[in-house]
């Protein structure tokens, strides 16, 4: 739903990139209750790859990519509502 109102209500191009900040953030709520699913380390590097975050980098510093990629997403509806 978030996705069609970034493109048919704000007429958004990149909706989905606008989204996926919120989508990986939901899909980190769902994979801390699954630590120890053998699946665990694959979803969660395809959120790495779904914000262009290095594989490598560790939890804290993945989380503040996550952080700065929410934020972006604000600033960027912030600037598309006024």
């Amino acid at each position: 739903m978030l996705e069609y109102f970034f493109r048919d209500v704000l007429r958004i191009d990149k909706y989905h990139e606008l989204a996926s900040p919120f989508f990986v953030l939901n899909d980190l709520r769902i994979l801390q209750s699954h630590l120890t699913d053998d699946s665990f380390q694959e979803e969660y590097n395809s959120c790495k790859e779904r914000l262009g975050v290095k594989l490598e980098v560790s939890h804290l510093e993945f989380f503040k990519e996550v952080i700065k990629a929410i934020i972006k997403t604000f600033e960027k509806l912030n600037g598309l509502i006024k």
